[in-house]
């Protein structure tokens, strides 16, 4: 299933909880959704931690967002190779 122009738009400013019906990276998802995501994240419930993501410091290049995740004691999506989709929530924090 893929990301439904609909369905986007149907994120509110603020909080939404979100699923999708496919493999996608926090940043393809960030695209999808217009690219106007402040933050999203999932919890890993094995090691009681949030995976993080933040586009506003994937796009300043260089280590900013995994300086931040490390700094944070959050989980990397990157590093870990975890993707949203089947099974997986998550929330979003639109602007």
């Amino acid at each position: 299933m893929l990301l439904a122009k609909d369905a986007v738009n149907q994120l509110k400013s603020g909080w939404n909880l979100v699923a999708v019906g496919e493999s996608k990276t926090p940043g393809l998802y960030n695209s999808a959704a217009g690219g106007d995501l402040n933050t999203l994240w999932t919890w890993e419930p094995t090691q009681s931690k949030w995976y993080f993501y933040a586009p506003s410091l994937a796009t300043q290049g260089g280590t900013a967002l995994t300086n931040y995740i490390s700094n944070h004691g959050f989980k990397d999506f990157t590093t870990t190779g975890k993707t949203l989709g089947l099974g997986i929530g998550f929330w979003v924090n639109r602007l």
